[in-house]
């Protein structure tokens, strides 16, 4: 039943995405309509499911499991997903530092900023290992040399791009 209704919000949101991009935005309704499934892919996870969400946008896109990413070609224009827990081999954490230095995009949710984003950028984030009420959750800090820590929760959102192993805010 969770499911159902969880499914059904998906397609919801997803159908007034697509309109307002559509309406707002109509170079990226384009370039969302031309990808094509090995452009995006996700890392399974056992918590959190995008691949849910870009099944509901209609977004192809591959979902492998953490083990595949040992042996997996990254290319430098693709999205890589990791859904939480997010964890990966010592070598998957190289492959994966080294796509994203080479230009390829990376997101992932929840604790795979834990297993993979902490070991691939050391010094780019550090988990604070603290967790609000009623949260699972991580907390974690930026730590760069040029801004003082701060905290990130669940509740504040930050556009983060890592680049060449540097931090910017969007």
């Amino acid at each position: 039943m969770r499911d159902d209704i969880r499914a059904r919000a998906y397609r919801a949101a997803a159908t007034i995405t697509r309109e307002r991009l559509r309406r707002d935005a109509p170079e990226r309704a384009r370039a969302l309509e031309s990808v094509q499934a090995g452009d995006v892919v996700v890392v399974a996870g056992a918590y959190d499911h995008v691949e849910s969400v870009l099944g509901a946008l209609d977004v192809p896109h591959s979902v492998i499991q953490p083990g595949d990413l040992d042996r997996l070609r990254l290319r430098p224009e693709q999205l890589l997903i990791v859904n939480c827990p997010g964890q990966v081999s010592d070598a998957a954490v190289v492959r994966i530092r080294r796509f994203v230095e080479a230009g390829g995009s990376l997101f992932t949710t929840d604790w795979a900023l834990r297993y993979v984003i902490e070991p691939a950028f050391p010094g780019v984030l550090a988990c604070c290992a603290f967790r609000r009420k009623r949260s699972a959750s991580p907390g974690f800090s930026i730590a760069s040399p040029r801004r003082p820590r701060q905290r990130l929760t669940r509740s504040v959102i930050y556009p983060l791009r890592i680049t060449s192993l540097s931090v910017s805010f969007g």
